[in-house]
């Protein structure tokens, strides 16, 4: 028998990591509540959000809950009150955003989440690296329970690569142009990095930036490119599809992705860089947040400090000049996704943690 969930999601689904986790699940049925739907994402039980309670008594009269999933901190402390009116177990996931290494911001979260401490029946970081964050936010550990966000390996084919090229070799980074992606410090980093070796192309595949903070960030990164004259060497990809992308990785030589704070604001594991390894790409990143329980630095990449362009540029430095190194983490990159981040086996601990619910 299929139980019915409700997914409480932001104003839409964007990615298909958050997608798969509420279509993916056998046995349990998803109905959603959230803003709107794209068209390659589609859902056959929508219920468009008006406010909570009214969606609630709307979607109850029509479907038997069993369960309400909120996929965000913020969703999960609205959702609270409701899952105790209707004693339904209340699942709140903790991606990135959903907290603050800034002691203000963290001291408002502290009171926004007081009732969902209570009401909550478990809580669902995306990295081991959001647990002392949660607990600080007043919530019990016993209740926590890290949950990665899982990629489909079969869809990011391992790729061998000639390191050793003379060819262009391709530095690449996929993310949006937001401060906590690193971009500025990328750029300085390639900057450094064109200077010793004649043959470098940095890409960028992003999204056409869309929120203020985005686009006053990208001005910035090509004001910088037009400083150190690099525009015939760093090249823009805006909106690219799933086919596009995979060429992008695919002829790619390394994969750079410098996470950093921003105003207490911080990132999960960015599944940009899953999907990098998947491919084989040796991968360069920053110990933030949770990326240090994917990238073991000098075993499978490198991370750096964060806001450290010059170390960024030694680590992709010594990418360049070893082609072994390169296959080594190659190799070993691709084994830590399939180890620990495959959608699959991700989707199956999921499942575990619904069913236990209902023992």
């Amino acid at each position: 028998m299929s139980r019915y969930v409700l997914h409480q999601i932001t104003s839409h689904v964007s990615n298909y990591y958050m997608y798969n986790q509420i279509v993916g699940i056998n046995g349990y049925t998803p109905v959603v509540n959230g803003g709107y739907v794209l068209k390659n994402m589609p859902f056959e039980r929508f219920f468009p959000r008006t406010s909570f309670s009214d969606d609630l008594k709307r979607i109850r009269k029509k479907y038997p809950i069993s369960l309400i999933h909120a996929h965000f901190g913020g969703l999960g402390a609205k959702s609270a009150p409701y899952a105790k009116k209707y004693k339904l177990p209340l699942i709140t996931h903790f991606r990135g955003g959903d907290g603050s290494n800034d002691s203000k911001v963290r001291s408002s979260l502290q009171e926004k989440y007081k009732h969902l401490a209570t009401e909550g029946t478990l809580f669902l970081p995306v990295c081991k690296a959001f647990i002392p964050m949660m607990e600080d936010l007043g919530l019990p550990r016993d209740k926590i329970e890290v949950l990665y966000g899982g990629i489909d390996i079969s869809q990011f084919k391992f790729i061998q690569r000639e390191f050793d090229t003379k060819e262009k070799f391709r530095i690449c980074f996929v993310g949006k142009t937001s401060p906590k992606k690193g971009l500025l410090d990328l750029i300085e980093a390639f900057h450094k990095l064109n200077q010793h070796f004649a043959n470098l192309e940095l890409r960028l595949i992003s999204s056409m930036p869309r929120g203020d903070q985005d686009r006053d960030e990208y001005k910035k990164i090509v004001n910088l490119i037009h400083k150190y004259e690099l525009i015939d060497k760093v090249v823009f990809r805006f909106d690219v599809n799933n086919k596009e992308l995979h060429n992008e990785l695919h002829k790619a030589h390394l994969f750079c992705h410098p996470s950093c704070t921003v105003n207490g604001n911080i990132e999960g594991i960015p599944n940009a860089i899953k999907e990098a390894m998947a491919t084989g790409l040796p991968s360069v990143s920053t110990n933030h947040a949770g990326i240090p329980e994917l990238i073991q630095n000098n075993y499978n990449g490198f991370l750096v400090p964060e806001n450290d362009h010059r170390a960024l540029a030694d680590a992709l430095a010594k990418l360049i000049e070893d082609s072994a190194l390169c296959e080594t983490f190659a190799a070993r990159g691709r084994e830590m996704v399939e180890e620990r981040f495959d959608l699959e086996k991700q989707l199956k601990i999921q499942k575990k943690i619904y069913d236990s619910l209902f023992r």
